[in-house]
């Protein structure tokens, strides 16, 4: 079993074939992705690669993950993963991995964490329609409402319910 890399996502682009059509293609970097360490089944009941990637400033590390990169001689990394490995697969402490580690037309397996998008309303995060800007029923309608997951109905008739709504006129 071969280890993997820890890359960042770039974007997304497209690649012909020989016969024009075109194959939807993940762009990835791979940002100094080298060989921390190595778990061995003497020792850790398992045998894994630690891989790092990117890089850290030293004042904000702790002083064992110092430690930890010192042993190793390579410079602070800002990720460390462990990839599982045969023993026959073990790279040397220290080795960086480039692109050529994968054969072309090889398959892999991908995990990613999103990147968020914080708090997201109803509009955005369930696709609600909303009100509409200018409702004749409704003259005075402040502009939270038109963005509120829920009915108006069902804010209007108990108006203690919503403090922020504005009453509405008897006009209407």
């Amino acid at each position: 079993m071969r280890s993997g890399v820890i890359a960042q996502k770039v974007g997304m682009t497209r690649v012909f074939t020989e016969t024009g059509e075109h194959v939807p293609v993940t762009v990835l970097k791979l940002g100094n992705c080298q060989v921390l360490g190595h778990r061995t089944t003497e020792k850790n009941g398992y045998v894994a690669l630690q891989l790092g990637s990117g890089t850290r400033k030293t004042v904000y590390l702790p002083k064992a993950e110092r430690g930890q990169f010192a042993v190793a001689k390579v410079e602070p990394k800002r990720k460390v993963t462990e990839f599982r490995v045969s023993e026959d697969a073990l790279i040397p402490v220290g080795a960086e991995i480039q692109a050529d580690h994968f054969v072309v037309g090889q398959f892999v397996d991908v995990t990613g964490t999103s990147v968020g998008k914080g708090f997201a309303g109803g509009m955005k995060r369930w696709n609600f329609g909303g009100l509409r800007l200018a409702d004749v029923r409704i003259p005075a309608r402040p502009s939270r409402t038109r963005r509120c997951p829920v009915t108006w109905a069902s804010i209007a008739s108990p108006r203690s319910i919503c403090a922020w709504c504005k009453p509405m006129s008897s006009a209407a």
